[in-house]
């Protein structure tokens, strides 16, 4: 369970950082470059100039992508095929007579032999993700629960899907991160779709950004909706969040500060 403690770890101590300091809390003003100091307890040979390269110019965290799915990051390009394709459409199995999807190598190597035991695991199998996609045309939070994994349709759908690495696709990899998708229709109709970089990991408009922010903030069990359409109303979430005075629920309207 430790991927989720990371990313609310980090806003926490982030954000404690900030308060200490609106406080004027003190430390160790040489922390890193100091005789015992960060540099010197863990490297013999560094270079304490690079922490200043660029500084005020360059911000690293513009290059953190956005999961606009709820699953590892190795199985987005794959859903994003999927959901290029079928427009979004949600799909029953009587619907679907097989669906080819084709990734990069190493996405199989590190994928291919997870089970989707418990929610938590459904997240790294490609099928199970695919499907999601492919039966209610996301792969939420919310998603990824007992009932779904256990869900017959999901069941059926999954035996009807074929993952497969592509030499070309392998080729771009980890400069791209792609994959293509196709699924016939009972009836005969062909649908196919392709994505070479996860949408997340694309440069967004703002609006994307906010929406996929909103969704993972949103209070757990709470309905607020998805990306593509359903997100919450601009003016919520993000503009908000700094005058928030319950960091707990951000989406609740916001309070007068003491």
């Amino acid at each position: 369970m430790s991927k989720q403690l990371h990313p609310g770890k980090a806003a926490l101590n982030g954000l404690l950082s900030a308060l200490l300091a609106q406080r004027e809390f003190t430390g160790a003003r040489k922390i890193l470059e100091g005789e015992k100091g960060f540099f010197k307890a863990t490297s013999s040979d560094f270079d304490g100039a690079k922490c200043l390269a660029h500084l005020g110019k360059e911000f690293y965290f513009e290059r953190n992508s956005i999961k606009c799915h709820a699953s590892c990051g190795l199985t987005h390009s794959a859903i994003d095929a999927v959901l290029q394709a079928t427009q979004g459409a949600s799909l029953a199995p009587e619907d679907v007579k097989s669906v080819s999807v084709s990734v990069y190598q190493g996405c199989l190597d590190l994928l291919m032999n997870i089970e989707s035991t418990t929610p938590y695991l459904a997240k790294f199998n490609l099928p199970f993700c695919v499907a999601l996609a492919l039966r209610f045309g996301h792969a939420d939070v919310a998603d990824f629960t007992p009932e779904r994994i256990q869900d017959p349709e999901m069941i059926r759908l999954i035996s009807k899907i074929q993952i497969q690495s592509d030499p070309d696709l392998s080729a771009v990899y980890p400069r791209k991160w792609p994959a293509r998708g196709g699924n016939r229709h009972a009836f005969g109709r062909a649908l196919d779709g392709g994505h070479r970089i996860p949408e997340g990991r694309s440069r967004k408009p703002p609006e994307r950004i906010r929406s996929a922010w909103k969704v993972q903030v949103a209070h757990p069990g709470a309905d607020y909706g998805r990306l593509g359409g359903r997100a919450l109303p601009t003016g919520h979430g993000v503009g908000k969040f700094t005058r928030c005075v319950d960091a707990s629920d951000p989406m609740r309207p916001e309070k007068a500060a003491d």
